[in-house]
Order: structure tokens, then sequence, then C-alpha cells
């Protein structure tokens, strides 16, 4: 089984485009290649996750021109347009205070526009805006792009393997 991809994930990709993240985090990969880190499979995960977080975020950014938490709360409004802050929070796993952020950010930028509940004078409903929904379609793009290059190298088989394992990783933890 190629565990290896995990490491090299974007290697390839990496390559042909610069990363640009200004953080003592960016060698995060480099510094963790060390043997004792490969053998570990929780470690292995752990450095992947994160590596495929900032360089998806990255990409996202000079992409998209949004942020990756941006990008994915524009996807979830896509999917669930009308929802309110708190849902939106339940649907991303963000605390409350996260996610109001978040989406002032988003109706500051023009991303999204809130508009009062009908049936609940309380509640406040989140659409996206027509540059919202530009911006949610070229992160959905991206994500489709993302998922094409971790398929690249693995048959179906393989690729069941490593589905099998992710889920009963996010079952077992």
């Amino acid at each position: 089984m190629k565990m290896n991809f995990i490491i090299n994930l974007f290697h390839e990709h990496a390559a042909s485009q610069p990363f640009r993240l200004n953080s003592p985090h960016t060698d995060y990969m480099v510094r963790m290649r060390t043997t004792w880190m490969r053998d570990n499979l929780f470690l292995l995960l752990k450095a992947a996750c994160h590596q495929v977080t900032t360089r998806g975020a990255a990409r996202a950014t000079d992409r998209v021109g949004v942020h990756g938490a941006q990008a994915l709360a524009l996807l979830a409004l896509q999917e669930q347009p009308g929802c309110t802050v708190t849902q939106l929070a339940d649907i991303l796993g963000l605390r409350m205070s996260a996610a109001a952020t978040l989406v002032q950010r988003l109706v500051r930028d023009g991303l999204v526009q809130r508009a009062p509940s009908e049936r609940d004078g309380r509640a406040v409903l989140l659409h996206l805006s027509a540059e919202g929904k530009n911006a949610a379609e070229g992160a959905a793009a991206l994500i489709d792009d993302f998922a094409q290059l971790l398929r690249r190298g693995f048959d179906d088989d393989e690729l069941a393997v490593v589905e099998r394992f992710l889920n009963h990783a996010l079952e077992a933890l």
C-alpha cells in the first residue's frame, strides 16, 4: 500500500507552483519528515492534515480570493441557502463566536447577504450574493482539483482502503 502518498500529497503540484505562506509553520512538513514520524500513523496523518489545510487555504486565497474557512462557508451556504449563523456553525463545526465573525467578514466583503426570517422575526437567514455564488463555484472547482490531485496514481481498490481508513479515523477518535 502506498502510504507515502500522504507525505508527498502536494509535492508534485507544489513544485510547479511556489508556495507562499509567511509563517514559521511553512517548513512543518520538512521538519516532521523523520523516521519516527513516518512510522507513526497518527503523526503522519496529523502532518498530512496540516499540509492539506495550509496549502489548500493558501490556494483558495490565491485562486478564489477567499480564505479556506470562507470558501467552506460559501459552499455550505450554496448547499443550505437560508440557514442561520447557528446552523452554519453546526455545519462547519465552529463555535458560534467564530461563525459569527466569519459571517460578518463575508457580509462585509459582499459575498453573503442577511435577510430576516418570515417565520421567526428573531432569526436572520444567510444567502449568497451573486459574487458569493461565483466564489462558491470557484471553491468547488478548486476542491475538485484537489480531489483529482489526491487520487492521481492510485487505483480504485487503493482509494477504497484509504477512504475506509479515514472513515475509521473519524469514528475511532
